[in-house]
């Protein structure tokens, strides 16, 4: 399991009506203190009758990260100090092995869809919370809220249209919007027409709606045009025909060039 998985399942395992509940929780703010430590969580209960206590929890997904902290335990010191309560939370249990878990932490192992304390943690006194500490969990209260997440959503999408938009026009979008701005010059400059002069393009639209039925009925008077003088080269044959009998030696009309 992923580090954000587990992370899920704490926070399924920690209800907002009785818990409440961060990720990823500095020991202070800005840089005020000399060892900038974290907690992948903090979890405090809100009603005194369940306990207002304060636990803290390590993640590690392999053993290799386990055998990383092993290696500076008082690591954790630094928010551990200030809970109740410290847990070391794993993807799989062969992660830690037997003696390896510090006498201060409980140990819980996450699966499918639960965590499962194997360890109990000790309770301990714990150091009230100075200011830079009580300054960082306000901090993530105020980036999980409601409207700190729709800003920084609106943020992130924001930022990646902007991206998406650069990436395209280094691909050769570009030459797609500047097609429009080519279309309007050419018509432009074949019709004489420029477009700002119109008070609207609606307007336009119906000018060259009506030219183009204007051609269609210029092509049907063409047609009309051709029927009428093949039928008036007829009738003068005809014609010519009467006056001018074939045995008179005479051409006949349709064998002259009309």
């Amino acid at each position: 399991m992923t580090e954000n998985e587990i992370l899920e399942l704490l926070k399924k395992r920690h209800p907002s009506d009785a818990w409440a509940f961060f990720v990823h929780v500095r020991n202070g703010t800005g840089f005020a203190r000399r060892q900038d430590r974290t907690a992948d969580a903090l979890a405090m209960g809100l009603w005194p009758s369940r306990g207002l206590d304060l636990h803290g929890f390590e993640v590690k997904c392999s053993r290799q990260d386990w055998l990383n902290e092993l290696k500076n335990p008082a690591k954790a010191d630094a928010v551990a100090k200030y809970c109740h309560y410290w847990w070391l939370v794993v993807a799989d249990e062969t992660i830690v092995q037997p003696g390896e878990l510090p006498s201060a932490w409980g140990l819980m192992v996450a699966q499918k869809s639960r965590i499962i304390a194997r360890t109990e943690a000790p309770r301990q006194e714990a150091t009230p919370p100075d200011y830079l500490m009580l300054a960082s969990i306000l901090r993530r209260a105020q980036e999980e809220s409601p409207q700190a997440q729709t800003e920084a959503a609106y943020k992130r999408g924001r930022d990646e249209g902007i991206k998406e938009g650069k990436k395209q026009f280094r691909n050769g979008y570009s030459s797609d919007y500047a097609r429009p701005q080519t279309q309007i010059e050419e018509f432009e400059k074949a019709s004489g027409l420029k477009l700002g002069q119109w008070p609207g393009g609606h307007e336009l639209g119906l000018a060259v709606k009506q030219l183009a039925r204007s051609k269609d009925a210029i092509e049907n008077t063409k047609r009309s045009l051709r029927w009428n003088r093949d039928a008036l080269v007829a009738a003068l044959a005809a014609i010519n025909n009467i006056l001018n009998p074939p045995e008179s030696g005479a051409p006949l009309l349709n064998e002259v060039e009309t």
